[in-house]
């Protein structure tokens, strides 16, 4: 009885292997073929002058104001997510219900 279920599961697995090595290939797929380029197409979308860095401004901006450094600090650290205190403790018990 034995005997037969190790045939039984040598047939399995042999079976299992042969089904796995079918589903492969080594020819890039459509997928592979066009990996990262939807995130660099999002990145270049999201720059508003591409050319900003081969012809920078004869007269740049030296600092920034005070006050509107301020405004601008307080806007993004207020919309900061702040968790909110837990309620109740959790416990967790590990054991035989005692």
């Amino acid at each position: 009885v034995m005997s037969a279920i190790k045939q039984n599961l040598y047939r399995v697995v042999v079976v299992a292997m042969l089904s796995a090595t079918g589903c492969s290939s080594t020819d890039p797929v459509r997928v592979e073929e066009d990996f990262g380029n939807s995130v660099r197409n999002m990145i270049d979308a999201q720059i508003y002058n591409p050319n900003a860095a081969k012809n920078p401004p004869a007269d740049p901006p030296l600092a920034l104001d005070g006050e509107k450094a301020d405004k601008v600090l307080e806007a993004y650290r207020g919309d900061v997510y702040k968790p909110e205190k837990a309620e109740r403790p959790i416990s967790i018990r590990i054991g035989a219900g005692r």
